[in-house]
């Protein structure tokens, strides 16, 4: 039996709770020079969450690696494993600062979609949950949400799936942008 999922609604949802949301969060992190945005969506947790980092929380990071793990990262630098960890999601200091909405209806249907063809269901569902959360993440963008943040100058936005690349995600993000500028 196949599922019905209404694409649009998923987008218009993160779209309108972003808008209502990341403006707050920037007037709540007045100080912070941001330089990534990243949109962290699971079709199997249906969730489109975003966290961002600073240079300073991406130091951080690599500064407690190189602590709790100085046999790992003998041959590290500081520098170097920041560079090494400034695309890794999971290890940004502002995390969760947008929890995003529940997707109930989305649940329901992964759900069904689960107990019918399991392992599938994620192959099924994944590619149009990170489209919709791309197209919603450029509406975003360009209606200005991400505005009054202050920002590095290689500031960037990124949506990504847990099980593909930054540059998959990005890739995405950028046939989409073109998609929609093209309609």
């Amino acid at each position: 039996m196949p599922v019905s999922v209404d694409w649009q609604a998923v987008e218009d949802a993160i779209f309108e709770q972003g808008m209502e949301e990341f403006p707050q969060i920037a007037a709540d992190n007045p100080n912070r020079k941001i330089y990534c945005v990243f949109f962290d969506c699971d079709i199997v947790y249906t969730c489109a969450q975003a966290h961002m980092n600073t240079d300073e929380g991406l130091r951080e990071y690599a500064e407690s690696a190189i602590n709790s793990s100085p046999d790992l990262y003998k041959d590290h630098t500081v520098e170097t494993l920041m560079e090494e960890f400034r695309w890794d999601g999971g290890g940004f200091r502002m995390f969760q600062v947008f929890e995003g909405p529940e997707f109930t209806d989305l649940n329901a249907a992964y759900e069904q979609l689960y107990e019918e063809i399991e392992a599938e269901a994620e192959r099924e569902l994944n590619e149009p949950f990170m489209e919709a959360c791309s197209r919603a993440v450029t509406r975003l963008d360009k209606a200005g949400a991400f505005h009054e943040f202050q920002k590095r100058c290689d500031f960037r936005i990124l949506v990504v799936y847990i099980q593909e690349t930054v540059e998959e995600g990005e890739a995405r993000m950028k046939r989409i942008a073109r998609e929609m500028d093209e309609a």
